[in-house]
């Protein structure tokens, strides 16, 4: 076995160009192999903190403490409620993934609820798919077709909701029951499409009460927020709102 001690006999111009080498392989490599990546079919879902990215540009402080009002309700439920559910955070958007539904509509009605009471409105979309992610010292690659699909689709609506890819099957749980409170509802097919519920049972007023706020400050986008106080309207009159 050759070591430094043998080294030390070469000519120095030698040991430097074995030095480096010998740092170069006992590098470790900034990435891994993606293709040799397990793929994995989950639910992905990406959502958009609309008019977000001028807050994070002039007072980056501010935003990472919206972030952590966001948050702070998953991350205090964390691990009981989303053993499942990974969520990243990209300045402006945040992509989440989980092995089952119910947890990741959860998790979506929980940022939604948080991010109005937070004066922001969200815009985003479920889906479910191939997802290859991987972690790598202090890196992060995703490659994702589910993502790419969740983004289209939340591109793709106007009104400030989360909405589920129409591929995706609505299990019947999700459906209300008799003497059911309508604002325990999980999803609402609402206009065409099934949507996650921004309401919780004993705020749902403090809910509307803030976005009539915001539309108040904000008169140049007021249609969407007409567009949320029309599924509370649907909601509190007792409409089906089901397929």
């Amino acid at each position: 076995m050759v070591t430094w001690n043998h080294v030390r006999r070469l000519p120095r111009s030698l040991r430097y160009h074995l030095k480096r080498l010998w740092h170069f392989r006992g590098r470790r490599w900034p990435a891994p192999k993606l293709t040799s990546l397990p793929r994995r079919n989950c639910y992905v879902a990406f959502i958009d903190l609309l008019s977000f990215g001028s807050k994070v540009a002039q007072d980056v402080d501010g935003a990472l403490g919206t972030y952590d009002e966001i948050f702070r309700e998953i991350r205090e439920m964390s691990p009981w409620w989303f053993q499942s559910t990974t969520i990243a955070v990209v300045s402006d958007s945040v992509f989440l993934t989980s092995m089952t539904l119910p947890e990741i509509v959860l998790a979506c009605r929980y940022i939604q609820q948080s991010a109005i009471f937070n004066a922001v409105l969200v815009r985003g979309a479920i889906t479910h798919g191939v997802h290859v992610e991987a972690r790598h010292t202090q890196s992060l690659f995703v490659v994702s077709p589910a993502l790419v699909q969740a983004v289209r689709i939340a591109h793709s609506i106007d009104h400030p909701s989360i909405v589920l890819d129409s591929a995706l099957e609505v299990p019947l749980s999700f459906y209300p029951h008799a003497g059911m409170d309508p604002f325990e509802r999980w999803l609402f097919f609402y206009e065409g499409c099934w949507v996650v519920s921004p309401f919780f049972p004993y705020f749902s007023h403090s809910t509307r009460s803030r976005i009539s706020h915001m539309m108040g400050a904000d008169p140049e986008h007021k249609s969407k927020y007409e567009w949320f106080l029309g599924l509370y309207k649907a909601v509190t009159a007792g409409e089906k709102l089901l397929p």
